[in-house]
């Protein structure tokens, strides 16, 4: 059994997965954060918040490091000076460190100067790094990388529970349940959501809902949910879009289990962990291309990549129109989820080692 410490930010729900996968394979995890989350799951990790929330200094990340008796550390690049004060303390509790980066393994070349950007500091210190991010399906953050390791993200197996008994809609009636997920923050894009219904004739609409689910931190969270408010009631679209905030994770699974497409719809989105959940439940995903975790959509052919509105607006219509396709793709997504677990399962094997 090792003993795995993760430097980070903060516990992220991206991160739940792998947990999973440590402790079955009868790893210990532990992680050390400069922030507790509002919403996350702690029902695997309780993490160790630093003193020094700001940034935490390479003293005590080395004394919190010998203390839990750490055999690996993980980092993750989040900014220059913090990914280097997190590099100074690893080395010196005499650990050569993986880094856990956003940037995709293979992708186009980008510019010199942000390939200078992208490699973290110390980097020569580094065993090896890893990312979740196979390939990007735009140039957005690329840059050709070295020596990535991809370890792709793993669906907590709540979702594969709901997954093995969701009943899929096939010819059925009643609505189609959409759920958009993601901070109430402009680039999660959620006003361009509820703008795409607006295009969609009073027919489709009787036909449709939308559940929009997010986090409301910062004051300009709380502006941009009013906002969105407000457009749902000018839109006259109070009964087909329900909004809901500060939904724990841990309530997640149920909530995908009463929808049946995830929209997917944020730009700018280094490696959402939604579209590989919504998958993992059985949900096929309208993804925009700038997601960096699309990929995992367009590879297993498990939902619809868009980037224009009027794709969002086609997509939507022609799940609508072809109920049998979200039973189709939410299968594919299931499998897929499934598959990743067993080659996530692998890396962490070969990381181990």
């Amino acid at each position: 059994m090792l003993r795995w410490a993760f430097l980070a930010p903060r516990f992220h729900t991206n991160q739940v997965g792998w947990v999973e996968v440590l402790h079955d394979m009868g790893h210990a995890a532990f992680f050390g954060v400069q922030v507790r989350g509002q919403v996350e799951n702690y029902e695997a990790v309780e993490p160790h918040v630093f003193q020094d929330s700001e940034r935490p200094g390479p003293m005590e990340v080395r004394y919190w490091l010998r203390s839990i008796k750490a055999d690996r550390v993980v980092i993750r690049q989040r900014g220059s000076r913090l990914t280097a004060h997190l590099q100074v303390g690893a080395l010196a509790s005499k650990h050569r460190p993986l880094m856990y980066s956003q940037h995709a393994a293979h992708s186009p070349s980008g510019s010199l100067g942000f390939a200078l950007m992208a490699r973290p500091p110390l980097s020569w210190t580094y065993r090896k790094r890893v990312t979740p991010v196979e390939r990007r399906l735009t140039g957005y953050f690329s840059h050709q990388s070295h020596a990535m390791t991809f370890l792709p993200f793993v669906a907590p197996r709540a979702f594969e529970r709901v997954g093995a008994a969701r009943p899929y809609v096939g010819a059925d009636e009643r609505p189609l349940r959409l759920l958009a997920v993601g901070k109430f923050r402009e680039r999660k894009q959620h006003l361009q959501v509820v703008d795409a219904l607006r295009s969609m004739s009073a027919q489709e609409l009787e036909s449709l809902e939308l559940t929009v689910v997010g986090g409301s931190i910062k004051e300009e969270d709380r502006a941009y949910l009013e906002s969105l408010r407000v457009l749902v009631d000018q839109s006259g679209l109070t009964e087909r879009v329900r909004i809901q905030t500060q939904i724990d994770h841990a309530l997640m699974p149920q909530l995908m289990a009463q929808h049946d497409v995830l929209i997917q719809y944020s730009r700018d989105e280094p490696a959402a962990i939604s579209p590989i959940e919504a998958m993992a439940t059985g949900m096929p995903v309208i993804c925009h291309i700038e997601n960096g975790t699309a990929h995992y959509v367009c590879d297993a052919n498990a939902g619809v990549i868009v980037s224009e509105r009027a794709q969002l607006v086609a997509a939507v219509r022609m799940l609508l129109e072809n109920r049998e396709q979200v039973e189709v793709m939410g299968q594919r997504g299931h499998a897929s989820a499934l598959a990743n677990r067993l080659v996530a399962t692998n890396t962490w094997s070969r990381l181990s080692s």
